[in-house]
């Protein structure tokens, strides 16, 4: 189920492995996701998701999506993002953050994906 790019209060960012042990086969899961669709053979493109946590584990953080042709710095958009929503929301820099991208070269039709799952 998509939800909004508020990461809750108390929530603990866990390595890919560790996650999706937790997971069960048709499960239905809370996600963040960052995706992007091209035709365009040999166009490079990205997704990416960047999550940052203010040091309050009280607080909630933010999560921020960025997707489409590859550009230099791409990439770290979605960081800056995230990172611009702690600090201006709570007047302070982000104490943890964490990223994931994808990069490809399209083919035929070629898809990235970038996502935050939510294990409860």
């Amino acid at each position: 189920m998509p939800v909004s790019s508020i990461l809750p209060p108390n929530c603990e960012f866990v390595e890919k492995e560790e996650g999706l042990a937790e997971l069960k086969p048709g499960q239905i899961v809370f996600v963040v996701m960052a995706k992007y669709t091209s035709n365009e053979r040999g166009k490079k493109i990205f997704a990416s998701i960047a999550a940052a946590k203010p040091e309050d584990d009280s607080k909630n953080g933010y999560i921020a999506e960025h997707s489409g042709e590859w550009y230099e710095g791409s990439l770290e958009h979605a960081e800056r993002i995230a990172s611009y929503m702690v600090e201006s929301a709570f007047n302070t820099k982000p104490s943890k953050k964490l990223s994931v991208h994808k990069v490809a070269e399209v083919e035929d039709y070629t898809t990235v994906v970038s996502a935050a799952v939510f294990v409860l």
